[in-house]
């Protein structure tokens, strides 16, 4: 009975509760309020009756009524929605009354919102970094491929005309590899590539050649492998000609000007082995480049280019300095130079003087050991006193100087300056240069020559060497004499002492 009367309690309670539920539920958005008619006053609110006070036990009765009919109403829907092979729910808390947390749509969304943007945010630096990549790699291809196509297309290039000589039966990697080193290209293996695609390969033609920077890859091929057709003419330079000399050679073959070669020539800096070992501009030099033309016969086109002559003059020069051997001692003459502790411009000065002094190969190598004798005991012979050095002052500096300079003249005078001169004083052949690198060992001190016969005559001291001049100016040959050596006669020569 008392049973019974707690289920009807019960049941009312939920329909009380059901009831209230209903009536604070809002209106569904679609369904639009109700107007008012026009005059009326809106009807106020009717307040629902306070309810009475329950007892705990009510209480307890209701709640669990309630949480009776939640956990029906979820069970329907659970099955109502449920799949074919429904996951078993975990069990519900009931000593605390707590119920299974159930996951909000919107929430679950919210955190695959959320992981989306992480993830993005995440990505973002790798393809920042990957952008940065691949736009350096456009920028690093785009001016490479820009400075290929200048090279090629020979835009803002030098257009100073040189000498290319074609040997025979060239590959197309040798020339390459020649305009590479003359500057005239910067990329090879490019050249190779137009060469071939031109079809040059095999077709190129020995000989001298001017090119410049300034021509195409397309216009350098079809230049070497034409043949070139100017009228020549044969110049010969004697050994221990001055420039001065050289230069109206040149002229008088129509070559070039003489003051337009004398100009270039003393200017003149090309990518050779020498210009790398000469000493920057002196004002005490006349002649800068004096003693740098190697005497020997050359091929000129007529009316040439003065610097072109001038290259190609520079061109043996070099081959002979650089490829230069002394074979008794087995070096170079830029190993020997280092022993010796001489530049290059001191060793084509110390030449010059020898080929000015001597005639034959014996007597250069005697005349050299008294300059070097004199040069290593510098205290005792501090100046050299050779006579040629004082004729290329009133022969050569004074009659084309611009201006009168003592400091000059006094730089190149033996007689006047503390040990070699300030510049070579004339052209200088093979043997005056490799007998300043290879001089005869001796204790001479003294030479003079005898310009009539042609003959050298040595001393040791001052007393002997006053002797020898006595002699020749007697026209006889000394007696004492005997480590004489005998020479070709030399025109126009003057005797030679201290």
């Amino acid at each position: 009975m008392e049973e019974h009367r707690n289920q009807s309690d019960t049941d009312a309670l939920l329909e009380e509760l059901l009831r209230e539920t209903e009536e604070h539920t809002p209106a569904e958005p679609d369904q639009p309020p109700v107007p008012e008619e026009p005059g009326e006053c809106p009807a106020e609110p009717v307040s629902d009756p306070e309810p009475e006070p329950e007892s705990d036990m009510e209480k307890t009765q209701s709640f669990q009524s309630v949480k009776h009919v939640q956990e029906e109403h979820a069970g329907a829907k659970q099955e109502k929605h449920a799949p074919e092979h429904p996951r078993k729910r975990p069990a519900a808390n009931s000593a605390k009354g707590k119920q299974p947390k159930q996951s909000h749509p919107s929430a679950k969304h919210g955190r695959v919102h959320a992981q989306g943007k992480k993830r993005r945010r995440t990505n973002l630096p790798f393809v920042l970094v990957w952008t940065t990549i691949v736009v350096a790699i456009s920028v690093v291809l785009s001016v490479g491929l820009l400075a290929i196509g200048k090279d090629m297309y020979a835009v803002d290039k030098d257009t100073t005309e040189k000498i290319i000589n074609v040997p025979e039966n060239a590959t197309t990697d040798q020339i390459a590899q020649m305009l590479y080193e003359e500057d005239i290209i910067r990329i090879p293996r490019m050249y190779r590539l137009v060469s071939k695609l031109n079809g040059s390969d095999g077709k190129y033609v020995a000989g001298e050649h001017v090119v410049s920077a300034s021509m195409s890859y397309e216009t350098l091929t079809s230049t070497l492998t034409k043949p070139v057709k100017a009228e020549t003419v044969r110049v010969t330079f004697p050994e221990g000609i001055t420039m001065l000399d050289a230069a109206k050679l040149l002229e008088e073959n129509k070559v070039c000007e003489a003051s337009r070669f004398i100009y270039f020539f003393n200017i003149a800096d090309y990518n050779y082995d020498i210009f790398k070992k000469m000493p920057k501009s002196s004002d005490l030099k006349f002649y800068q480049h004096e003693g740098y033309l190697f005497p020997d016969t050359y091929e000129f086109y007529v009316g040439m280019d003065p610097e072109l002559v001038c290259q190609k003059i520079f061109m043996r020069t070099n081959e002979i300095i650089s490829e230069g051997k002394l074979e008794d001692l087995d070096m170079t003459y830029s190993e020997r130079m280092e022993e010796l502790d001489i530049s290059l411009d001191e060793l084509m000065t110390l030449a010059s003087m020898i080929q000015r002094e001597a005639s034959s190969v014996s007597s250069m190598k005697l005349v050299s050991s008294v300059f070097w004798n004199r040069l290593n005991d510098a205290e005792t012979f501090p100046r050299l006193q050779s006579d040629p050095t004082s004729k290329y002052v009133e022969d050569v500096i004074k009659p084309n100087i611009s201006v009168a300079n003592d400091a000059i003249y006094e730089a190149y005078d033996t007689y006047k300056c503390i040990g070699l001169p300030a510049g070579a004083i004339c052209n200088p052949g093979r043997d005056a240069i490799e007998a300043a690198l290879d001089p005869t060992d001796s204790a001479f001190y003294y030479f003079c020559a005898d310009t009539e016969t042609g003959e050298i005559y040595y001393a040791k001291t001052d007393a002997e060497h006053e002797a020898n001049l006595e002699a020749i100016r007697n026209h006889t040959k000394p007696s004492d004499n005997l480590d004489a050596e005998a020479g070709q006669e030399r025109p126009d020569e003057d005797d030679d002492a201290e």
